[in-house]
């Protein structure tokens, strides 16, 4: 392996140039009110004497050289090994991340970079690092064509699950696929209080494991209590056709969450996470659902006070993309 900064004198360096100063990359999906501040301990590549948190990698000995200065960090692949692998020349930055200081859970990798030839391709992602380096929910790493003489940026959105305290992984930059010159020039992580990058995508509801909301014990407003057979058990004994009529009526006057039993709908508003959990104070049947719950979570009872411990099995060990594809 290398790590080796230096590169031959005899190097002329054709790849493009990062603009100086660097400008803020605008390929964000996230609106600019909803990102964080950086996540990363360094965006750019711009000193040659202190790399800093960015680690470089070679498949083997003098397979690529890497030099960091004013115009960014400029990588020669000089040979690629027999695999012809994308890993076989790496950078990377590794990264803390902590979820459950939410209510930002879903987050934002953006790469600039350019190369010499077309068709030369650049793969990254936020993974967990040595021994799995596995990727948030099993997904596919970003792979951006980079552009021939000149520089773009593409992204890569992933989420975390709010029950993790901390998650220690690393931003990967892989680079080995092609004989040619790269430029990096800039590396951004920010996390997004957005819960979906398509336009006019409806907000998920999820089920939320907290006890019945009361109005006078946190921020949560009640807008409305319905009651009716809508709402009530189906045929079938059901609850489904009854919260799914619920669920319509918040959609149609509003809202973000609202409580459920056979028969009674009531429809609420909870300014943030945590005037929901001030509020489920009450007892009774009653199920709650909100846009400020994720998946299985990990919190139950009053003020979310109690800790679940959902179980996953997976059942067959095949990609699920890959599943997809046939």
């Amino acid at each position: 392996n290398s790590t080796t900064t230096t590169t031959k004198p005899n190097v002329v360096w054709k790849s493009p140039a990062c603009p100086v100063p660097a400008m803020p990359l605008a390929a964000f999906s996230c609106s600019g009110d909803d990102l964080s501040e950086e996540l990363l301990g360094r965006t750019s590549f711009s000193n040659p004497d202190a790399k800093g948190p960015w680690e470089t990698h070679a498949w083997k000995a003098g397979a690529a050289q890497f030099s960091f200065g004013p115009e960014g960090l400029r990588v020669a692949v000089e040979f690629l090994s027999s695999a012809k692998q994308l890993y076989d020349v790496t950078v990377t930055q590794k990264v803390d991340l902590h979820p459950a200081e939410g209510p930002l859970r879903q987050y934002e990798l953006c790469v600039q970079a350019g190369a010499v030839k077309a068709g030369t391709k650049l793969r990254f992602a936020f993974d967990s690092g040595d021994p799995l380096y596995a990727v948030p929910d099993m997904q596919e790493r970003h792979v951006m064509d980079l552009k021939a003489g000149g520089l773009s940026t593409e992204c890569f959105h992933f989420g975390l699950d709010l029950a993790l305290q901390n998650y220690s992984g690393r931003v990967s930059l892989e680079l080995g696929g092609t004989e040619t010159q790269l430029s990096l020039c800039q590396v951004s992580l920010r996390s997004c209080r957005q819960t979906s990058y398509l336009d006019g995508a409806l907000d998920a509801v999820r089920r939320c494991y907290v006890s019945p909301l009361q109005a006078a014990a946190g921020g949560c407003s009640r807008d409305a209590a319905l009651a009716g057979d809508e709402f009530g058990l189906n045929s079938l004994g059901q609850e489904t056709d009854g919260k799914q009529a619920c669920l319509e009526r918040l959609r149609r006057f509003g809202g973000n969450s609202f409580s459920f039993s056979p028969g009674r709908c009531e429809l609420w508003t909870c300014p943030s996470r945590e005037a929901l959990l001030a509020s489920a104070s009450g007892s009774g049947d009653q199920q709650v659902y909100s846009q400020h719950c994720d998946y299985q979570e990990n919190v139950a009872g009053q003020h979310g006070a109690e800790r679940r411990t959902p179980v996953f099995v997976k059942l067959w060990e095949w990609n699920f993309n890959d599943i997809a594809r046939e």
